[in-house]
């Protein structure tokens, strides 16, 4: 049902986008009502997404789920095209893929495909309206699974390079070294060696949840095998890329984890993109975790 909504609240919005608005995607908004409330049936019997034109047959999309232009140092502009081949009777797509197309030719012809397999609500983000150096594919896998993957365009050929791979793996692909211990009262220490940073994350306020998760004992102190945390990506946290002071970031979303997999507090790693075309941590942001949340 989680991901059925979420693939529900971005579908109902989704248009194919025009070449001068092809940041304005919709975003991926986790609001968990109730799904019946919308007519699944009928929105499975017609996909929200058009027809993928026959001038793009090579594209080998049944549907067009987003489209924008390209710009070139030529002068000359290609297509960006998110395609999937059909919708399943869950609301999934089947058969995700980008296509860079030169519409210049008839038919038009292809210049890179990229398979991305299946997923829900798929979309591409830009950094801002006018930064399309770098753009993110996002989707919802199975199992509320978000991934992201991260490309730079080539203003001379088109083409897409993956410069950044958000999956589970992802705090160990990346060597994000953040560890993390809960202390007596709800105090949660945070420490991350590569930032030379240390985080209080207070969840005094929440203790009376803590202790009812069986996570702390009555007299405030920890569960002793649960006190140390470590950081995973679990998948349902969120990753977005935007501009600031000029320069593409992407914001990535884990979470300090107890021994037996219970969610504490939530970690935001900011990338920055740096000029060889990667990507740097040059911050992290720390909150607790939504049900510890109480403010």
């Amino acid at each position: 049902m989680r991901v059925l909504t979420a693939f529900l609240s971005a579908a109902l919005c989704a248009v194919p986008m025009a070449a001068n608005s092809a940041s304005a995607a919709p975003a991926i908004v986790f609001e968990y009502e109730d799904a019946w409330s919308a007519d699944i049936s009928a929105i499975m019997e017609n996909p929200p997404y058009s027809r993928l034109d026959a001038k793009y047959g090579g594209a080998s999309g049944g549907y067009l789920i987003q489209d924008m232009m390209i710009p070139l140092t030529s002068g000359d502009y290609y297509r960006m095209l998110l395609t999937c081949s059909s919708v399943d009777g869950t609301g999934g797509c089947r058969g995700i893929q980008i296509s860079i197309v030169d519409e210049r030719k008839t038919p038009a012809a292809i210049i890179q495909k990229m398979r991305l397999g299946d997923g829900y609500a798929p979309q591409i983000l830009t950094a801002s309206d006018e930064a399309r150096e770098d753009v993110m594919f996002r989707a919802i896998r199975a199992g509320d699974n978000t991934e992201a993957h991260v490309y730079s365009i080539n203003p001379v050929t088109g083409r897409l390079t993956e410069t950044l791979e958000v999956t589970r793996s992802f705090p160990e692909k990346m060597k994000i070294d953040v560890i993390g211990a809960m202390r007596e009262g709800g105090i949660i220490e945070a420490e991350s060696k590569k930032l030379r940073r240390y985080e209080i994350i207070d969840l005094s306020s929440a203790l009376g949840s803590l202790i009812e998760d069986e996570l702390y004992q009555p007299d405030g102190h920890p569960i002793p095998a649960l006190r140390n945390l470590r950081l995973v990506r679990s998948g349902w946290e969120d990753a977005e890329i935007y501009l600031e002071d000029g320069t593409p970031r992407v914001d990535v979303g884990m979470s300090l984890v107890t021994l037996s997999g219970k969610p504490i507090a939530e970690v935001i790693s900011v990338f920055k993109k740096d000029e060889r075309d990667g990507w740097t941590v040059v911050d992290q942001r720390f909150s607790p975790s939504l049900p510890y949340d109480t403010e």
